[in-house]
Formats: structure tokens, sequence, C-alpha cells
């Protein structure tokens, strides 16, 4: 038996949304994105009408490699800016205990 295939139909918009309007649509599917509301695939549709593209998966993709590389470069610049370890430090406060044992045998 024949089945024919799944058709949908997705329409523009009738009216272009105004910058505000784009910014709120933005807005709204980052925040429920963030929320864990949606997925990445649903905010990108959604997202659709004002950053046109052909290949979801490819997008998603690609956004998950800036996300990584984006937490990889703060990792990096977190461990930068801690201050340095001082090994002398260390040596120093061996030898003091090293002379408490020396004192107290005495």
């Amino acid at each position: 038996m024949w089945n024919p295939p799944s058709l949908s139909v997705v329409w523009p918009p009738f009216v272009k949304p105004s910058a505000a309007e784009e910014m709120q649509l933005v807005s709204l599917a980052a925040a429920a994105k963030q929320a864990g509301l949606v997925t990445t695939h649903m905010a990108l549709e959604k997202l659709r009408p004002i950053f046109p593209f052909e290949n979801l998966d490819a997008v998603a993709e690609k956004l998950e490699e800036e996300s990584k590389h984006r937490t990889d470069v703060e990792h990096m610049l977190a461990q930068a800016m801690k201050p340095p370890v001082d090994d002398n430090e260390d040596e120093d406060e061996d030898e003091d205990e090293d002379e408490d044992a020396v004192e107290s045998a005495r």
C-alpha cells in the first residue's frame, strides 16, 4: 500500500517583525534554552526566520564546537590568572619544622 509523504508547510510571517520584536524573540529563545525548557534544535528552529540557515544539524554542531572552544579558553584564562606557586615557601616551612623537631629533642 502506498503512503503519501509527510509534508508540512511553513509560511513566513505576513508582516516582517520589527527589530524590537526580533530581539524579543531572540531573548525568549535564549532564556528558554538557558532554563532547559527547549532543546537547541527547538530554539534554532524558532530563530530561523531571523537568522536563516539551511541545515539545522550543522548549525547546532557549530554552536556546540564554539561553546566548547569558549569553555576551553575561559579555563585557560582562569589558570593564567592564578598566582604562581612558590616552591621555596614549602621548603622554608619544612626547614622550620625540622628546626622545631631538633629544638624539642634537646
